[in-house]
């Protein structure tokens, strides 16, 4: 009788364990298949609109089939011309115009975009300056600075929170000299509303938010006529600032003059000019 008992045990198990569930409907096509209006035909082809299906391998359909090339395969018959939402996340963060984000282990939520294009600044009228910083030149608007002073060149550009890659292009012109064959050192530095004086040095005028090796875009240049274009990046790092965005400005100065006799002191140069062709300002943002 034991055996018996045994034996039917076995066969009704064998049927559990074969079996499909199907909800509302006579012929289940996945191992789990719910059929809200029971009108599904057998090969899934009609009316699998508003169903719920799991096939043997695990995948899941909602209002479609299962797909083999996806574990959840999603669909409310939408268009381009009629969209319709699938899924719905509410944690507390959603928002308009937010993007779902994960972490490394796979948890996701809602955060606000962020863009990692181009953001471009932009140039003015320009500036005139003098490696002399006790050159006074009224014709120029040129006034006394300390020794090593950086002065704004009119180039200016704002950027968000994150870290960012900024790329600059600037053309200096001679606008006054006595020696056409000699040439200087030029620096620039970006500096932000709370770094820049004219009372320190440019050392002490860059931004905080500039990487110590990245700091600096320098290039010789000639003390005559055209004297040359200053090309170079910086790396910003901003992610620990109060607000949502700080405007930068780039400066010039801390000019070296090995000449003998200086030719710095007697030259005056003029950039920033935004009608300057080899004139641009850029950032790409590296990480949030």
């Amino acid at each position: 009788m034991k055996k018996k008992i045994l034996l039917l045990m076995g066969i009704f198990s064998l049927g559990i364990l074969r079996a499909q569930v199907g909800i509302n409907t006579q012929s289940p096509i996945g191992i789990f298949h719910i059929d809200p209006k029971g009108d599904t035909n057998i090969s899934g082809s009609v009316g699998a609109g508003d169903d719920v299906i799991i096939d043997k391998l695990g995948n899941i359909g909602a209002g479609a089939l299962p797909r083999s090339d996806v574990k959840v395969n999603l669909t409310d018959g939408g268009t381009s011309a009629n969209v319709k939402s699938v899924f719905q996340l509410q944690d507390g963060n959603e928002g308009i115009g937010k993007v779902l984000i994960s972490d490394a282990s796979g948890n996701a939520t809602w955060k606000e975009y962020i863009d990692f294009g181009l953001t471009i600044g932009k140039f003015g009228a320009g500036v005139y300056f003098c490696a002399d910083a006790g050159v006074t030149n009224a014709t120029y608007g040129i006034v006394p600075r300390s020794n090593n002073n950086a002065v704004k060149t009119t180039g200016e550009i704002t950027l968000g929170k994150g870290l960012w890659w900024v790329r600059c292009s600037m053309y200096i012109a001679a606008a006054a000299s006595v020696d056409a064959s000699k040439q200087v050192w030029v620096r620039t530095t970006l500096a932000d509303d709370s770094s820049f004086s004219t009372s320190v040095t440019m050392s002490n005028q860059m931004t905080k938010d500039l990487l110590s090796n990245h700091s600096l875009a320098s290039s010789m240049i000639w003390c005559s006529g055209s004297g040359g274009v200053v090309q170079g990046s910086f790396i910003v790092d901003n992610r620990s600032m109060a607000g949502t965005s700080k405007k930068y400005y780039l400066l010039v100065g801390w000019i070296d003059d090995f000449n003998t006799p200086a030719a710095a002191a007697v030259t005056i140069f003029r950039s920033g000019l935004a009608s300057s062709g080899e004139n641009s300002l850029f950032a790409y943002r590296i990480e949030e």
